[in-house]
């Protein structure tokens, strides 16, 4: 019977990435386009008020920034887990999470920029 060579801590796949590294690579991006809308509906008052629409401007560019922090860990964590994927399960449920959270930051920060639009085209005391 040959002995299974022995793996070190730090190769393992599963060691680097855990349960919530994973999940919040997933579900970070749908949480900063929430967070986004939600935190421009609550500034419209604000800025009508006062008469200023630069501060509705802020809040697009920190979740970006956000995003971009989301895509660059999960962009760790898919390299982390290695090519090699032959029978490590672990290793092939991390990469298919990190892969995932790399596509949903893509389609995340596209409907970040879309929310973006209508704060340069509209006013924040217009009404329909």
């Amino acid at each position: 019977m040959a002995a299974e060579p022995r793996r070190d801590a730090s190769s393992e796949p599963s060691q680097p990435a855990g349960a919530l590294v994973l999940w919040s690579v997933v579900l970070g991006p749908p949480i900063l386009l929430l967070a986004n809308l939600q935190l421009a509906y609550m500034m419209v008052p604000w800025a009508c008020v006062r008469g200023a629409r630069w501060p509705l401007h802020l809040v697009p560019p920190v979740m970006l920034l956000l995003a971009g922090g989301v895509a660059l860990l999960a962009w760790r964590v898919w390299r982390r887990a290695g090519e090699d994927d032959h029978g490590a399960s672990a290793a092939a449920r991390t990469r298919f999470m990190a892969m995932v959270g790399l596509l949903s930051v893509a389609l995340f920060t596209l409907a970040i920029v879309a929310q973006w639009i209508p704060i340069f085209v509209l006013g924040p005391c217009q009404r329909t």
